[in-house]
């Protein structure tokens, strides 16, 4: 992931959080070519290194696990998903 694109896109969600704010929900877009549930340049590059957040990062709706991997979502920074059970 280009870190410019990144920074210049995210500047609007920096000041909430160095105000306090203690959570964060993820989109289900992709970064490139990652989900951005489980992007570490996003969840652990600026959202926890960079800007300092230690609060809660929880997925939007898990409704793919192909795209949406519940593993790394939790390695890159993220604590909680938001998943349901789709049956028939």
């Amino acid at each position: 992931m280009n870190s410019l694109p990144a920074k210049f896109t995210s500047r609007q969600f920096e000041q909430p959080i160095k105000a306090g704010g203690m959570g964060v929900m993820t989109s289900m877009n992709a970064v490139g070519p990652v989900w951005a549930g489980g992007c570490k340049a996003l969840l652990t590059n600026i959202l926890r290194d960079e800007w300092g957040f230690h609060g809660a990062v929880i997925t939007d709706a898990v409704v793919s696990a192909w795209y949406m991997d519940g593993n790394l979502a939790i390695r890159t920074g993220g604590t909680k998903m938001l998943a349901f059970n789709i049956t028939n």
